[in-house]
C-alpha cells in the first residue's frame, strides 16, 4: 500500500479550523471565497495585516455577534502569529499548527 500524500495547509487554514470550532459553517464554498478574496485584494493588505479580518468577515459572519466573534478569533490568531515569530526569532522551538 502506497504512503498517503502529505497533507498540504491552505493560507487560512488555522482560521479555518479555529471558526468553525466556534460554530461557523465553514463549507467548501466559503473557504473558496475566502482564499480567492486573499489572492485577489490580499496585496492591498500587506503591512496592515490586522485589516484583513474586514475583508474576510464579510464572507463568512452573518449576524453583529457573529461578526464580532469572527473579530476576536482572527485577532486571537493574530496575537499568537506574533508570539510564535517572536519565539522562532529567539530560537525556540515551536508547534505552528497542530498535528
Amino acid at each position: 500500500m502506497a504512503d498517503s500524500p502529505p497533507h498540504i495547509r491552505l493560507p487560512l487554514e488555522r482560521l479555518f479550523i479555529q471558526l468553525e470550532a466556534a460554530g461557523f459553517k465553514m463549507d467548501t464554498s466559503r473557504k473558496l471565497r475566502m482564499l480567492q478574496a486573499l489572492d485577489q485584494r490580499g496585496h492591498l493588505h500587506v503591512g496592515d495585516f490586522d485589516s484583513l479580518k474586514f475583508l474576510l468577515a464579510p464572507l463568512v459572519a452573518t449576524s453583529d455577534k457573529e461578526q464580532a466573534l469572527f473579530y476576536k478569533i482572527f485577532e486571537d490568531l493574530w496575537q499568537q502569529a506574533a508570539d510564535e515569530a517572536q519565539k522562532l526569532a529567539a530560537g525556540k522551538n515551536i508547534e505552528l499548527l497542530p498535528q
